[in-house]
């Protein structure tokens, strides 16, 4: 026979399994965007004590400032600044709303041969503190209480290889980047809080992406356009701990994230130099 604490069980169980089944249809979310891949750094310098500014749109508003300080040498710090509002092609429409600052640092090192069609090579490594903050509202929903939030930090890692051929009237870039990521933050949710989704401990993503640059010159002053993709490589296994808020019940399952990100940037860098296009 049940006592009264076996009932109180039995309920909790049979709310615990409904809110399961509910959050599959109604209150169930997934991370958007929780990874921003920036279009590669790509000063292009040609010689010692040139500094090169670059200012462009990603999506976001994008800024590099980068300093050679010797012939080969360069250092390069930027940030990237993402508050706007964005609509998207899916099976249900839906904006994206976002919140997302990205700051980065590095240092590189540079080749200038300037009879070569490929007449400058770059290596650069540095590393990029990410934040991501953002909401998705579908084309058909009826509530605001539906709304996805995806709430990420990560810290990259990176290094990138990169050949250009700067010319008098274009400019080619070829370029690949290596990305490890560690996210020390990945938490996603309904705005309702009915359940809410998080990594519990810190996870890593490895990315490859290669991109590619067209680059129109007039005089010091360079109109660029890149293009890439980044392809994930390997993901670190992570626990999700899915929280109930009603009833307090917990769900674990592990995920592997890393996803296929296309990315670009339209800006106009100056250089300062003493170098002429040939």
């Amino acid at each position: 026979m049940m006592n009264r604490n076996s009932y109180r069980l039995c309920g909790k169980l049979v709310i615990t399994m409904a809110l399961y089944m509910l959050s599959g249809i109604a209150t169930k979310s997934q991370p958007y965007n929780y990874y921003k891949p920036l279009a590669l750094v790509n000063p292009a310098h040609f010689d010692a004590k040139e500094y090169s500014l670059a200012l462009g749109y990603d999506g976001g508003v994008d800024f590099n400032l980068s300093y050679s300080i010797t012939k080969n040498v360069a250092l390069f710090a930027g940030g990237n600044a993402n508050a706007f509002a964005y609509p998207k092609k899916a099976s249900v429409n839906y904006t994206i709303h976002n919140s997302n600052f990205t700051g980065l640092a590095g240092l590189g090192y540079f080749k200038h041969r300037q009879y070569n069609f490929f007449n400058i090579v770059e290596l650069f490594a540095g590393g990029r503190i990410s934040t991501v903050d953002n909401f998705v509202r579908k084309e058909n929903s009826t509530s605001e209480s539906f709304d996805d939030f995806t709430k990420a930090q990560y810290f990259t890692l990176f290094g990138q290889l990169q050949t250009n051929a700067m010319k008098k009237k274009y400019g080619l870039l070829f370029a690949s980047r290596i990305s490890y990521n560690t996210y020390s933050l990945l938490e996603f949710y309904r705005r309702s809080r009915s359940q809410v989704s998080e990594a519990t401990s810190p996870f890593g993503l490895l990315a490859l992406e290669p991109a590619f640059g067209l680059t129109l010159p007039v005089k010091n002053i360079r109109f660029n356009l890149q293009l890439g993709v980044s392809l994930p490589v390997y993901s670190e296994e992570t626990k999700i701990t899915e929280t109930f808020v009603a009833s307090g019940a917990t769900n674990d399952y592990t995920e592997n994230y890393g996803d296929f990100y296309f990315f670009w940037r339209l800006n106009f860098s100056f250089l300062k130099t003493k170098w002429k296009l040939r």
